[in-house]
């Protein structure tokens, strides 16, 4: 039994070192099997790995070579920046036109009230409203008007036929956040009447708004209660705004009134406790620029209006302080020159009614230098201004020492301006030696587009023989003498005179002295200088002289 056991036991052993080996090497075969099997799976994947990585050199290559040679023939960098520009442009066009869907009646309404609010004016739009791009974008309405600050009755201060509105391009996606730029009005008439005055009052008186407003081509009519216009200023452009860096308001106008010319330019500074403007008109035309500074100020609850004003042109220079009180103008001056002579002057300008009392003081001057039409003040007659029906004026000027002759030792000059009619009358020319001349019945007008004085002076002679004397009259002719009368026409534009009358104490003129005169007035120069300095043609009348 025993051995069958062991017999057992080895055939088990036996078996199982064969089944062992058996299993070794059939692993074996199947590891070698693998690794061949890795081996050719890598040398495959090395395979196609080559083939890929040479394929993709090709085709990169022949892309480069392309690229490059495309970019020397074909496709510049300017073109396609400029294609890039283009395709921006379109949509920045389209970006443009979204106002071109906004509501007209949200518009108008929207448009109404931020003009109100930002610009503090009254605008009534029609329903003419069309929107523009260029020159930027903006809502062009026709046939607009402004209204007065009148709650239940207000009047129209203005009318407009049309007036642009632009508008900030930054979102035009949320047109409730819809902001104004500038407006222009374009061919509109202002009506300024005293009725609305408190509207330009309050509107001059306050900020301007940040935002400019111009108006262009337009013109300015002032009119009377009656509704009568007094004068028109064609406006070609005005520009208004506020100056926030500066605290002012800024006011430039470039027009034309009474055919002439100009430029007004306005800074009104909103300072702590002062308000000053400062203003400036230019008419080149006249030669003539006028500065002024004013200054309003609020003194123990008092407020005080005070300034500075220089006009000058040419040879005349006017320096002026002036304080403002409630219907009326006080003013002064003692720096000012005319031809290089100093002179000083006071007055008072009443605005209601308009009228100038003023009063000229010179210590020496050329009388004759006041009837010389080369002045600048003679442009005045000559623009017809002053023959306005609504400006008066009494102005006189005293020269203690005439240097334009040695007749007469002092003037007084008697400028009156009354509804359209201009005179000198009561103007005086003193003799200490031989008497006084006077003007009288005076009167200044065109005549044929030229100015004339018409008038008539009388010379009370206090002592005949000094007058003979100064005019060299021979001692056989020297009759006594009271009065002479001259009645002539002098046409400032020509320089000429004509006499009409010429009488001696009251007599009726001789026949020979009527020929003298006809003979005169035909001659080419007869002007006013000349008849000054001809002593011989005033012996020649006083020779002829019958009483």
């Amino acid at each position: 039994m025993k051995n069958i056991k062991q017999i057992k036991n080895r055939l088990y052993q036996y078996f199982k070192s064969l089944i062992k080996k058996i299993l070794v090497k059939q692993i074996n075969k199947i590891n070698n099997f693998i690794h061949k099997y890795n081996e050719t799976i890598k040398h495959f994947n090395l395979t196609i790995k080559k083939i890929l990585i040479k394929r993709y050199n090709k085709i990169k290559n022949y892309f480069l070579d392309n690229y490059k040679l495309n970019k020397k023939k074909k496709i510049s960098i300017f073109n396609k920046c400029l294609i890039s520009f283009i395709a921006l442009l379109f949509i920045y066009m389209f970006y443009l036109l979204i106002p071109t869907l906004y509501d007209k009646t949200w518009v108008q309404n929207n448009i109404e009230n931020k003009l109100l609010n930002e610009f503090k004016i009254k605008f009534s739009f029609s329903s003419e409203i069309s929107y523009e791009i260029l020159p930027s974008p903006n809502f062009t309405i026709e046939n607009v008007k402004i209204m007065s600050n009148k709650e239940n009755d207000p009047n129209e201060i203005a009318d407009i036929k049309k007036l642009k509105v632009f508008i900030s391009q930054e979102n035009f996606f949320k047109q409730k956040k819809l902001k104004i730029k500038k407006i222009l009005i374009k061919d509109a008439n202002f009506k300024v009447v005293v009725e609305d005055k408190s509207f330009y009052k309050k509107f001059f008186n306050n900020k301007f708004s940040e935002k400019k407003i111009i108006i262009k081509n337009s013109n300015i009519f002032l009119k009377r209660y009656d509704d009568e216009i007094i004068s028109i200023f064609r406006i070609s452009k005005i520009k208004l705004f506020h100056d926030k860096l500066n605290l002012a308001n800024k006011f430039d106008v470039n027009g034309k009134g009474f055919k002439v010319p100009f430029n007004f330019q306005l800074e009104k500074f909103f300072l702590p406790n002062l308000t000053q403007t400062i203003s400036n008109i230019q008419i080149k035309k006249l030669k003539l620029n006028i500065e002024n500074e004013l200054n309003e100020s609020l003194v123990e609850n008092q407020k005080i209006i005070e300034g500075m004003n220089l006009i000058s042109t040419l040879n005349l220079k006017l320096a002026t302080v002036y304080d403002i009180k409630k219907n009326s103008i006080s003013f002064a001056s003692d720096q000012s020159k005319l031809t290089n002579n100093n002179f000083n002057y006071e007055g008072e300008l009443s605005l209601k009614p308009f009228n100038l009392d003023l009063d000229i003081n010179f210590d020496k001057y050329k009388i004759i230098k006041l009837i010389d039409s080369n002045t600048p003040y003679f442009e005045l007659f000559k623009t017809n201004l002053l023959f306005n029906e609504n400006i008066s004026a009494n102005i006189k000027i005293d020269i203690n020492n005439d240097l334009s002759n040695r007749l007469f030792n002092s003037t007084k000059v008697l400028l009156n301006i009354n509804n359209g009619k201009i005179n000198f009358n009561e103007s005086e020319f003193l003799s200490n030696k031989v008497g006084l001349l006077k003007i009288r019945d005076s009167d200044l007008f065109f005549e044929n587009d030229n100015l004339i004085l018409r008038s008539n002076f009388v010379f009370d002679i206090k002592n005949y023989e000094n007058f003979y004397s100064f005019f060299q009259t021979s001692k056989k002719y020297r009759k006594p003498i009271k009065k002479i009368f001259l009645s002539l026409d002098y046409n400032f534009f020509e320089d000429g005179i004509t006499i009409n009358n010429f009488k001696i104490d009251d007599h009726k003129i001789s026949q020979r002295n009527s020929e003298i005169i006809s003979s005169f007035n035909d001659l080419e120069k007869n002007n006013f200088n000349n008849f000054i300095k001809n002593k011989n043609f005033l012996n020649r009348l006083l020779v002829n002289y019958d009483g």
